[in-house]
């Protein structure tokens, strides 16, 4: 393409370029233009606390509720900073449960666009109270004492380290029912230097909340009643929230590290905020899509079915005649 004035393009060679091809993860950008025509650039989620009662005297008689809303960008620092807040209150004991609610998607973690489940991060489950992107980092830290960490640390994750010199370094998923099983085999490639490999969480809620459950227990703060999943009542007293950071920065960072969860996530959060029910995935896109529609006029045949770009079935041509900016 040759830039011939103000947002004017004349084509100058082509190979293809009005056959539709699999775009991979070059999907991403279409999703990118829907996000931007259907929210601008300003957008934040907030995840929130809410309880049954006022705190008074370090005491909540009541239970808790943290409300996801499905921000892909929650990760432990600022879940820290929302369990802070109760501090703030001066919060010592929760009398009644926790609630956590992650209703704000179904719970369907895997969009039609995957054929299959592995244990890569690219992989990650799709849910509404995630935390750092669902995936987990380990970290090899000294290959002398085989020390190997997640990195953040959360009990949830159990970690079986072995030498392995012989092969590249490795972490395999091993088991997920109370505790996430790693087997974690030090390679040649992590003698000398530190590495970090990354896996995606078999069970999201479990890891959710151990991570949340150690995060009290740093404020000493203690739960007398149960852990449970469910919804939010309505009506009751906000204690705290903290905001993901606006939807141009969340774009960037889905962008700059081909973030298969970021674009997926915010795929539901679309369907959750125009039908204010459970995000569904297919739901979702299509309003992504019908924004975007409205400012660019498709011509050539094509199709869409996943904003991550998992899917094979996605097909684009490159040829730039094949849309043009709506009136």
């Amino acid at each position: 393409m040759k830039k011939t004035g103000p947002g004017a393009w004349t084509k100058v060679l082509s190979h293809r370029d009005r056959e539709p091809m699999i775009p991979a993860s070059l999907s991403k950008i279409i999703t990118s233009v829907g996000l931007f025509e259907t929210y601008g650039i300003n957008e934040q989620i907030p995840t929130k606390l809410f309880s049954d009662a006022k705190p008074k005297e370090g005491v909540i008689n009541g239970n808790v509720y943290l409300k996801g809303n499905g921000d892909p960008t929650l990760v432990t620092e600022r879940l820290w900073l929302l369990m802070n807040e109760l501090s703030l209150w001066k919060v010592k004991t929760i009398r009644g449960n926790l609630i956590l609610d992650d209703t704000v998607f179904d719970q369907k973690m895997m969009d039609a666009g995957r054929k299959k489940w592995n244990q890569r991060a690219y992989n990650a489950s799709i849910t509404g109270l995630p935390v750092n992107w669902n995936s987990v980092r380990v970290r090899f830290l000294d290959s002398q004492s085989l020390l190997a960490m997640t990195d953040p640390i959360n009990p949830y994750f159990d970690l079986r380290v072995k030498q392995n010199f012989k092969k590249k370094s490795a972490v395999e998923i091993r088991g997920y029912k109370q505790k996430e099983v790693l087997s974690v085999f030090y390679g040649k490639d992590a003698l000398d230097k530190q590495k970090s490999i990354y896996r995606r969480v078999a069970n999201p809620r479990n890891a959710f909340q151990s991570q949340v459950l150690n995060l009290l227990r740093a404020q000493n703060i203690s739960i007398k009643g149960k852990i449970m999943w469910a919804q939010t009542p309505a009506n009751i007293f906000e204690l705290a929230k903290v905001e993901s950071p606006p939807m141009s920065r969340i774009v960037k960072m889905m962008m700059k590290h081909s973030n298969n969860f970021i674009a997926d996530s915010l795929v539901k959060y679309t369907d959750n905020k125009v039908r204010g029910q459970s995000g569904v995935y297919e739901s979702g896109l299509n309003q992504l899509m019908l924004s975007l529609g409205k400012a660019y006029q498709f011509k050539n045949p094509w199709n869409f079915v996943s904003a991550s770009g998992l899917s094979r079935k996605n097909k684009l041509s490159a040829d730039i005649s094949a849309f043009k900016k709506g009136e």
